[in-house]
């Protein structure tokens, strides 16, 4: 049996027997199935990215609500957006 899974955001539906395994979904589900994982990494890494850069320019008094000092700012702000 054929399964629909919502995934989040704007890609949209995939069909298939679950939303990580595409071993009975065929050539072309296995496709779409890469794309979306593809769409998901680029959209999470576009949210590091945006997070981090609005974190670079936060003022000190903002980092300290959130119980961050400046260098612990400054530390993730520098890393690369593919890495947590």
């Amino acid at each position: 049996m054929r399964t629909i899974w919502m995934l989040p955001g704007w890609f949209g539906f995939i069909f298939g027997s679950s939303p990580s395994g595409s071993e009975n979904l065929g050539f072309t589900g296995q496709i779409k199935c890469q794309a979306v994982k593809a769409l998901m990494t680029v959209r999470e890494w576009h949210a590091r990215w945006r997070q981090r850069l609005d974190l670079a320019g936060m003022p000190e008094y903002r980092l300290k609500d959130l119980g961050l000092s400046a260098a612990d700012a400054e530390f993730e702000a520098s890393k690369p957006f593919w890495r947590q």
